[in-house]
């Protein structure tokens, strides 16, 4: 589940995400903008055990009806590994 507020001139966006498989009973905390292509872009990290914290990004496109979810494995490129793609 995501929960998104914000996201104005004056602010910037903030959210929670928390799903079963990933977070368990934790929230991840995001922070992010709207660009002026209208997509909403989110930035979180998490834990890692074995080293610094990995980051994870979340990009709501709403013109497309699509979001994206990428990893941030530290020292490498973000690699996407979610995309929802909703159609009528």
């Amino acid at each position: 589940m995501l929960l998104a507020g914000g996201a104005s001139d004056e602010e910037p966006a903030t959210a929670v995400w928390v799903d079963s498989s990933h977070t368990g009973r934790a929230m991840m905390q995001f922070s992010g903008t709207v660009g002026g292509d209208g997509v909403l872009r989110l930035n979180g990290s998490f834990a890692a055990p074995t080293g610094p914290d990995w980051g994870w990004q979340i990009h709501i496109h709403p013109g497309e009806g699509a979001s994206t979810m990428h990893n941030i494995v530290p020292g490498e490129d973000p690699y996407q590994v979610v995309e929802l793609a909703l159609e009528r």
